[in-house]
């Protein structure tokens, strides 16, 4: 996080503005750090038992056909 912030907050930002290698940086950093706080929270929900399983389980990875088939379509 530091190196992303030190990135974002230097003098020369405007010389970099066409500097791809830096911007992906920027924002890998960023999306990383968001998709981390985004998992911290879903596992502080599973463990106090807030968020249905089963339920997150259809949303995120399959849907089922039915609730009486087994059978399973990537969406």
């Amino acid at each position: 996080m530091d190196e992303w912030w030190r990135l974002a907050s230097s003098s020369d930002w405007l010389t970099r503005g066409l500097d791809c290698n830096w911007l992906c940086t920027l924002l890998n950093q960023i999306v990383s750090n968001a998709l981390t706080i985004l998992l911290i929270d879903l596992i502080e929900q599973i463990i106090n038992r807030s968020v249905d399983l089963e339920h997150l389980v259809d949303r995120l990875a399959f849907k089922r056909v039915s609730k009486s088939s087994p059978t399973f379509i990537i969406p």
